[in-house]
């Protein structure tokens, strides 16, 4: 069961005994809600501890661990005891994950460098920019991002101090313009080299002044809050929000005026009628004076 003991019971002396089915000198913990397991006898049962499992490596002394798991025997390995007897452990380095972590990277990279390209092109038609057409920021950020296959670690004694050194880089030298702007991976030449000096080859990934640190480091820095990035992004907004605030202004601006004009323009139609019935008075008067005068 889930509980991972088991219960019998003696009907010649009418107890029960619990049973650990883990190993370990671990007790077994028997929690009783409602009494029934105690008007039962089963909360003061006679328990059998699980036994701590045991084991000798390459002929040595004999071990002990309280679970059939035993991750402290050999560096990086994890044990699992299934049963008694003698087996051989073969241990290999595992090069296919660390070169699909490597490809990992670099796809991660090349879409980072195609994004800040897409962003930064100008629309060949109709000249329209991007988000970050100009942007120095941005500029500075691709140029480290390109340096990364060239930044050696002067600080190793090993035979690979740069990623080129283990297959990682922009294209062959000599290569035609334009085709050395994604980054690259030579398998075979990983492979061998993580084959022949694995140490090495991740003393040049991790190495705190190695390419992949510092450029984490760097990226790290930029994208803080107190970060370049951070830092543009904040100016953006607040001249965003002055223009905001002067194209408000502007408007009310223009509504004033725009009440002004009507009002002006209400007032002249006002005079233009009062003047139009003063005309057809004057008229009508005149029309009277001219027939008393031929009369």
């Amino acid at each position: 069961s889930a509980a991972k003991v088991t219960a019998s019971y003696d009907a010649a002396t009418d107890t029960f005994s619990l049973v650990a089915k883990d190993t370990g000198p671990a007790a077994i913990a028997v929690t009783d809600t409602g009494g029934l397991l105690g008007a039962l006898g089963i909360t003061g049962a006679t328990q059998q501890y699980g036994k701590p499992a045991q084991y000798k490596i390459n002929g040595g002394p004999v071990q002990s661990s309280t679970s059939n798991t035993v991750t402290n025997a050999v560096s990086g390995v994890t044990l699992t005891l299934k049963a008694v007897g003698t087996t051989t452990v073969d241990v290999a380095q595992d090069v296919a994950t660390t070169v699909n972590g490597v490809k990992d990277f670099i796809k991660a990279y090349n879409e980072a460098l195609t994004l800040i390209k897409q962003q930064q092109a100008v629309d060949p038609a109709g000249g329209s920019a991007s988000v970050f057409t100009g942007s120095s920021v941005i500029q500075t950020i691709e140029g480290r991002l390109r340096r990364v296959v060239n930044t050696a670690d002067s600080s190793l004694t090993t035979d690979y101090l740069s990623l080129p050194d283990i297959g990682i880089n922009t294209g062959a030298i000599g290569s035609s313009p334009g085709t050395t702007s994604q980054m690259t991976l030579d398998e075979s030449k990983l492979t061998t080299a993580l084959q022949t000096d694995s140490t090495a080859v991740v003393s040049l990934l991790t190495s705190a002044t190695g390419p992949l640190s510092t450029l984490n480091t760097y990226l790290r820095d930029t994208t803080s809050y107190t970060g370049p990035l951070n830092t543009t992004q904040t100016t953006a907004d607040r001249q965003l929000r002055d223009i905001g605030d002067r194209m408000r202004l502007m408007q009310q601006r223009l509504d004033l005026r725009q009440r002004a004009l009507e009002k002006r323009f209400a007032d002249l139609e006002t005079a233009m009628a009062k003047l139009q019935q003063q005309s057809s008075q004057l008229s009508g008067q005149l029309g009277q004076l001219g027939a008393l005068n031929g009369g």
